[in-house]
Formats: structure tokens, sequence, C-alpha cells
């Protein structure tokens, strides 16, 4: 595997990662008061 080939992948992992968290932790905001990270 080229380093731009696991760079882009990496890329496109954390920006999905970014979006998921975002979800997770205002879904979790609601119903836990905030207790996330």
């Amino acid at each position: 595997m080229k380093a731009s080939d696991y760079l882009k992948m990496k890329l496109q992992s954390d920006r999905q990662l970014a979006v998921y968290g975002q979800q997770g932790r205002n879904l979790h905001m609601e119903s836990n008061e905030g207790h996330w990270f």
C-alpha cells in the first residue's frame, strides 16, 4: 500500500468517525445530560 493511499483512507475514515461521533454525542447529550467524552 502506498502512503498516499493510506492517507486517503485515513482521511475518509476520520471524516466518517467525526460524523458518527457528532451524531452519537448529540444523542448521548439528550439522553444522558452530556456525560460523554
